[in-house]
């Protein structure tokens, strides 16, 4: 009996998914002879190019299935969803590096200005200049002290410019490679006997707040001075106060 007849209804006529004769699948150009480099122009102009059809001696069965080409392992996908974070990455997902361009970009940018702390504060501040000015020109620098009594604080802020090729330096420069440079370099060195720390400072904030600190380490020690001086005044004063009351000076103070 044909397939979806019966015996009281004639056969369904179905259409193939499938055409049941062979066609061409294609037609690609085998001459053109406007490649042609030994023709002349007028004999370009009058050729013509040939083309051949092609699929037609090919097999019609559908081709197989490549994802069954490993014995049936599907290992180029990640189906491991449990464990995805144990799974083996020849590479990290990193991005790769990209130049700064204020063009394209949203925002202050990278930090010009760095800050130096740790080193003492009775060296000559031209060695710390010296030393950071080997990684690019310096637009300012400011080596901060108190503002009540004039002495250095021991730390100071460096901000960098665009330097151009010069004799000393072929290359230019720009102020962003020279403060990540001086960051990366002078962080945890040694200038003379003291290891100096280098951090970011754009906005100077830091350096701000390392000032403020050092004023109030700096007025606790005026107070214990002044405690220190009122002391002395007190033990000069320690015969008399025994001899008033008859006591030891142990007793008066």
């Amino acid at each position: 009996m044909p397939n979806g007849s019966s015996e009281s209804y004639p056969a369904i006529d179905r259409v193939p998914a499938r055409a049941p004769g062979r066609s061409r699948k294609g037609v690609k150009c085998i001459y053109d002879p406007l490649l042609d480099k030994t023709l002349s122009k007028d004999k370009i102009r009058a050729a013509k190019p040939t083309f051949k059809e092609f699929g037609m001696d090919d097999d019609d069965a559908p081709p197989s299935d490549p994802r069954l080409a490993m014995g049936g392992r599907l290992n180029y996908m990640n189906t491991d969803f449990r464990h995805h974070k144990s799974r083996l990455r020849p590479a990290a997902y990193n991005l790769k590096p990209y130049p700064f361009e204020p063009k394209t970009s949203v925002g202050p940018g990278p930090p010009t200005q760095i800050v130096v702390m740790g080193f003492n504060p009775l060296i000559n501040f031209q060695k710390v200049l010296q030393a950071f000015a080997t990684f690019g020109d310096i637009a300012e620098s400011s080596n901060k002290m108190h503002p009540e009594t004039g002495s250095y604080l021991g730390f100071a802020t460096f901000r960098y410019r665009d330097s151009q090729p010069s004799r000393s330096r072929p290359m230019a420069i720009k102020a962003i490679d020279a403060a990540r440079r001086a960051l990366r370099t002078m962080n945890g060195q040694r200038i003379e006997s003291n290891n100096i720390k280098v951090e970011y400072d754009p906005n100077g904030k830091k350096s701000g707040q390392q000032q403020r600190q050092s004023r109030h380490t700096a007025h606790r020690r005026w107070r214990l001075e002044d405690l220190r001086r009122i002391g002395k005044l007190r033990r000069q004063c320690l015969p008399a106060l025994a001899d008033q009351f008859n006591r030891s000076n142990n007793t008066a103070l």
